[in-house]
């Protein structure tokens, strides 16, 4: 359940080419780098980029900075992002016989061109056994720009998932710090695995602040690469919803075309000619973008 966060900010695209330059931290005993790496895509933004990341353990870190070269460019927005940082880690602590202990840790700060800055934080942790699950997250919003708490949110959800009857359920309440001090959401979900490719699901939610509930049960068929779905849904306001759907699964999405300089200079000092050099475009770029 992400109840929040709400001041978080969308980028628009404005094709066009991107160039990223990547740094990673160099090997220590308790690390993993990658090297200085140069990539070239066409991702929808002109984009300076550097960035790290390396393991700690069983945590991965990444750190990255992004300068929006031709943010100019961005249609539609009349406040477009100039620059972004990122500092995350993710990872999990495996203590054996299907236990597990989930940990991440980011921290985002946002800058657009009218001098709006904003800065995000959030903590999950949680605990993973064999038929149940326990998740939490703690997050902190704060306008930067604003002169008061105005801009200011804390808040988080806890969340309890657990498998029985061959279902997958998962509960949640989701609250607020500040400003409003109190809970903001309660949810419940059912997914049922039925016979001969149907799937069920039911969903409640109940939105504190706004005194709202909604209910919704959904039925799911699989004809091949087809599904076909139903569902009906209520709310407390005395309104209906009942949808068809078809969808059609037509595979991966195309990757953004990409050229790494450290595969190039592999494939050459390898001697492996242009078709070990032709092998080398198409490699994932960091993992860390957006």
């Amino acid at each position: 359940m992400r109840s929040r966060p709400r001041l978080r900010r969308t980028l628009k695209n404005s094709f066009v080419t991107s160039l990223a330059l990547i740094f990673a931290c160099t090997a220590t005993s308790a690390g993993r780098g990658n090297g200085l790496d140069l990539v070239v895509n066409n991702t929808g933004f002109a984009t300076g980029e550097i960035g790290a990341q390396f393991d700690l353990g069983p945590l991965r870190v990444q750190a990255e900075h992004k300068e929006y070269l031709a943010y100019l460019n961005q249609a539609g927005d009349g406040d477009p992002v100039t620059r972004r940082s990122r500092l995350g880690t993710s990872g999990s602590f495996d203590l054996g016989e299907g236990v597990s202990i989930p940990l991440g840790l980011n921290g985002e700060y946002q800058q657009s061109r009218s001098g709006q800055q904003d800065l995000d934080v959030s903590l999950e942790s949680g605990l993973n056994l064999p038929q149940m699950r326990v998740g939490t997250r703690f997050f902190l919003e704060q306008d930067l720009s604003a002169e008061s708490d105005a801009g200011q949110a804390l808040g988080g959800d806890v969340t309890v998932g657990f498998d029985w009857m061959g279902a997958r359920h998962e509960g949640g309440i989701g609250y607020d710090v500040f400003p409003s001090g109190q809970l903001t959401e309660l949810v419940f979900g059912s997914h049922w695995p039925l016979n001969n490719g149907f799937e069920a699901t039911l969903d409640f939610t109940h939105e504190v602040l706004e005194s709202r509930s909604e209910a919704r049960i959904g039925l799911d068929q699989r004809f091949g690469p087809f599904v076909i779905g139903s569902d009906l849904s209520a709310d407390s306001a005395g309104g209906y919803t009942l949808g068809f759907t078809l969808s059609l699964n037509l595979g991966p999405a195309p990757k953004a075309q990409e050229w790494r300089l450290s595969s190039l200079l592999s494939a050459l000092q390898g001697s492996r000619g242009d078709a070990a050099v032709r092998d080398s475009f198409g490699i994932p770029a960091f993992a860390g973008t957006n």
